[in-house]
């Protein structure tokens, strides 16, 4: 599992700050509650600050989407893709990327993390068998 960003542990100088964002789907045909287990990331977007490379990919749900209005948008990028890909593919390829970038700490940051981003993004490693690397760390721009 990994770690939040703590003023009692200090980061590393060479410290990789990741800004990322998801853009996820509920499957469940008019579910107006939000139910964690019910939602896949559709979309994955990331930048490392420190040396702006980037990683972007459309990721094929594992479950069939229902049409509403609230998805419309999500359905027609997925349309639009010439290729989409499954999450355990796109996984494999961020934590990649991550490593990629930093051999010490990497800090993910996003918008709303620690409500739905983080959580999200752990629920969809363990669906496929992956856990995040110990020196993965998130910090919120609300907190």
């Amino acid at each position: 599992m990994a770690k939040f960003v703590s003023k009692n542990k200090p980061l590393h100088k060479d410290t990789c700050f990741v800004v990322y964002d998801l853009e996820y789907i509920n499957v469940r045909a008019n579910d107006t509650r939000f139910d964690l287990e019910n939602n896949y990331i559709w979309d994955i977007g990331a930048i490392c600050v420190n040396n702006g490379s980037c990683f972007n990919s459309i990721v094929t749900p594992n479950k069939f989407i229902y049409k509403t209005p609230q998805n419309e948008e999500c359905l027609q990028a997925l349309l639009n893709q010439k290729v989409s890909t499954q999450f355990k593919s796109i996984g494999s390829s961020f934590l990649k990327w991550l490593l990629y970038n930093s051999s010490r700490d990497i800090v993910l940051i996003s918008h709303g993390n620690f409500f739905i981003d983080k959580k999200l993004l752990e629920l969809e490693f363990k669906r496929i068998g992956l856990g995040l690397n110990p020196n993965i760390y998130f910090m919120d721009t609300l907190f």
